[in-house]
């Protein structure tokens, strides 16, 4: 894989797991497109590539950009009388990421993790600077099981049974909307509310 190509995975990768990362490559491709323009009207080579080579690239870049940007990797989960706009980790490297990193979370934000099988899906806090709660999740979303999790710990926080959803909010979240066991979630994976 050429650097070019490997970088622009690495770029997608990370913006698919922060759209404000998005916006920031968008302009930073918008910016470099207009150098490259500015360039050539000023009959000043751009150096490495054909300037039509370059503009064709970034042309491309542009438009993968936005596909991206309409494949929001959010979804809405109704719990209870709450809406709560949550990413979804659908994919090993998401998943194994997560929450990792993130400074703050918003009150009515979180993160549902989907597996392909169920089982006894375990998780830690390594990396993980703000406090969570997780909610093991049934097939059909019913809650069957809530831990609260400190940051940056290595303990693991395992639901009671297979399981192949789980949803983390900011800790207390659920218990402040007065969602608990036995509720039922809806939306995403689990249709809409009954």
């Amino acid at each position: 894989m050429t650097p070019f190509k490997e970088a622009l995975n690495k770029s997608f990768d990370r913006l698919r797991t922060n759209g404000k990362q998005l916006i920031s490559f968008v302009v930073s491709l918008s910016n470099a497109l207009l150098s490259v323009v500015e360039g050539h009207i000023a009959n000043q080579p751009v150096q490495g590539f054909h300037w039509l080579h370059r503009l064709a690239q970034l042309a491309l870049l542009l438009a993968l950009s936005s596909l991206a940007a309409a494949a929001d990797p959010r979804v809405q989960i109704l719990a209870g009388a709450h809406v709560l706009q949550v990413e979804v980790a659908d994919t090993p490297q998401l998943r194994q990421t997560g929450l990792m990193g993130r400074t703050r979370l918003d009150s009515d934000a979180g993160m549902l993790f989907v597996f392909e099988q169920k089982a006894t899906h375990c998780f830690w806090m390594k990396n993980t600077l703000i406090p969570l709660s997780i909610a093991f999740l049934a097939d059909d979303g019913t809650i069957v099981d809530i831990q609260d999790m400190k940051p940056q710990t290595l303990t693991f926080h395992c639901p009671r049974g297979p399981i192949r959803y789980a949803l983390e909010v900011p800790q207390g979240g659920f218990r402040s909307k007065g969602i608990q066991l036995g509720m039922r979630v809806s939306g995403g994976p689990f249709g809409t509310p009954p």
